[in-house]
């Protein structure tokens, strides 16, 4: 089975609620962030599942990237998948996965007080993510943007995750 999709959507909103990150913020991704990492990093860059948090999993990959690159709407990935568990590929053929990314920022832009805009009615504070290096990528299933996927290819049948 191969495994694609887009692990981030360039230009996409989603607000981070989690207390290890500090206060609450809109975040986005702009495009080129991941171009310096995707070229320096090959080979060092996992496929996980959530996170490498998944109990019958763990950290361990679960497949090899065979293609990573960016491409006008965001981070793309494809990897060629280990076996299994039976719930974990069941729940991947049934639609219950996104794509999610771990990653430290090299670069942002960040607005303490941003003005009122459709996607910020809040005005809470805004970063736009400029470089990141990129550590993994991970089927999960609560994916942070909601524009992620997880596409699973097998025998010729497509499924696309949401």
């Amino acid at each position: 089975m191969t495994l694609e999709g887009y692990f981030a959507r360039f230009g996409e909103w989603t607000t981070v609620d989690n207390p290890k990150e500090g206060p609450r913020f809109r975040e986005s991704v702009a495009k080129g962030a991941f171009s310096k990492t995707i070229a320096e990093g090959r080979g060092r860059i996992k496929l996980q599942l959530a996170h490498g948090q998944d109990p019958q999993v763990g950290d361990n990959p679960i497949g090899k990237l065979s293609e990573l690159r960016e491409d006008s709407h965001g981070g793309f990935y494809r990897a060629d998948l280990f076996r299994l568990p039976e719930l974990i590929e069941d729940g991947l053929r049934a639609q219950q996965f996104g794509a999610s990314f771990r990653f430290s920022t090299v670069r942002e832009d960040y607005t303490a007080r941003p003005p009122r805009s459709d996607y910020n009615v809040e005005r809470i504070p805004e970063r736009v993510l400029r470089e990141v290096r990129l550590f993994e990528i991970s089927a999960t299933s609560w994916p942070a943007y909601a524009g992620t996927s997880a596409v699973v290819r097998s025998e010729g049948d497509v499924i696309v995750m949401r």
